[in-house]
């Protein structure tokens, strides 16, 4: 189904941009946690990206996890589940996607246009979680988690920092990324403890630059 693609991305020979990836964007439709088939069908997906990145010569995959619709990582107490319990279950589907992506690009680059950055204030709070549970994006660190849980130690992963396309001096861009970076920063407090080395390790922080903005 995709040698077209495959062979049209072999045909590219790139002179200046080094590091190309595939764009890999959420659904318009959310995918509940719960939901094993839903979930193994997204993580043959990621495969088949990937697997189509490595053969095309591109670094990666670039995740983008707006969502354009409706929205996977805010919780929603009327599902029946706690945060602690849906927290559980989006950090396995997090594994299940570096899963998807490790069995083609062990050694590749997923950059996220943004991760834990996207939630920093709740990194500082006193309590966390009880931030994240209201927080638009407050799952994602546990789907991190998972990734990290999954993830080859060939494989980086990097935090975009979409929100970067706003900072305008050099001390912001530096701050930002010690609280991206920093081992007791806001972002690797969201990381579970047993992940945190890894996290130092695999993860790297970037940031958003748009030309047109």
């Amino acid at each position: 189904w995709f040698a077209t693609a495959r062979d049209e991305l072999k045909t590219c020979r790139f002179c200046r941009f080094t590091d190309n990836f595939l764009l890999f964007n959420a659904a318009p439709k959310r995918i509940d946690w719960t939901d094993d088939e839903g979930w193994k069908a997204l993580e043959e997906k990621v495969r088949i990206c990937a697997w189509l990145a490595r053969e095309g010569g591109a670094k990666g995959l670039a995740a983008d996890f707006e969502p354009y619709g409706e929205n996977q990582w805010k919780h929603d107490p009327t599902n029946g589940l706690s945060f602690a319990e849906t927290a559980k279950l989006s950090r396995r589907r997090g594994a299940q996607f570096a899963r998807g992506m490790a069995a083609e690009l062990p050694d590749g680059v997923l950059l996220t246009l943004f991760l834990n950055s996207v939630v920093v204030g709740a990194g500082r709070a006193q309590d966390p979680e009880a931030m994240l549970a209201q927080e638009h994006y407050g799952l994602l660190p546990a789907f991190l988690n998972g990734m990290l849980d999954a993830a080859p130690p060939g494989l980086t992963i990097v935090d975009g920092c979409e929100s970067g396309y706003y900072m305008d001096s050099v001390e912001a861009y530096q701050r930002a990324a010690l609280d991206m970076r920093g081992w007791n920063g806001p972002c690797a407090r969201l990381v579970a403890p047993e992940n945190r080395a890894k996290y130092r390790q695999q993860m790297q922080a970037g940031f958003g630059f748009y030309l047109d903005m």
